[in-house]
Parts: structure tokens; sequence; C-alpha cells
């Protein structure tokens, strides 16, 4: 199955990356994943319904991180080297390559 920003549901997500999808036991799956956002996003309800949707598909245990648009703002404003850096050891900065979350 695949899951995009588009057809979850979560208002204010702009995209979905980085996940991390693995069978940890033969009754245990894990999730993780990271969410950016827009300023008007609720990081709990996000969090909330982007579990939901996890568990719907049969995941166990999920790890969700939200990252807002107000963070990668304060990281630019400091200058491109540090937003460089920020996205070279993958620090919470939006990466537009990644959007779709794919399950299997």
């Amino acid at each position: 199955a695949v899951v995009s920003t588009q057809s979850t549901g979560i208002d204010n997500v702009v995209n979905v990356y980085d996940p991390h999808l693995w069978q940890y036991s033969s009754t245990v799956l894990v999730a993780t994943v990271r969410l950016y956002v827009n300023a008007r996003a609720n990081e709990q309800r996000v969090i909330s319904k982007a579990k939901d949707i996890l568990i719907e598909h049969g995941f166990t245990e999920c790890s969700i991180q939200v990252d807002k648009e107000l963070f990668r703002k304060a990281i630019k404003s400091y200058g491109p080297s540090l937003l460089d850096s920020a996205e070279k050891y993958n620090l919470g900065v939006y990466s537009g390559n990644e959007n779709i979350l794919r399950i299997n």
C-alpha cells in the first residue's frame, strides 16, 4: 500500500519523509517517520492521526517526528552553510524528494 500526503487526510502535512519500516518479530511491526508540516499544524493532532494510519496498516510500534516549516526558516536565517549542514546530517530539514511513505 502507498500512503501519500494527499491521501492521508492529515491537515497541514506538507511532506512525509525519512520512513523506516521493519518487522521486529513475528508479531511486532515497527514504523518511524518524519512529517514536515506547515506553521498552522497542531503537532499532537498530526502525530495522533499519523499513528492511527500506521496502526490501521498493522504497525504495532510507531515513532513519529514532526518538523515545522518555521524550523527550516529559522535555520535558513543563519545562512546557507548551516542549512547545508542540517541537510547533510539529516537534522529534520525538509527534503522534497521523499514525498511518499510506502507501506508493504
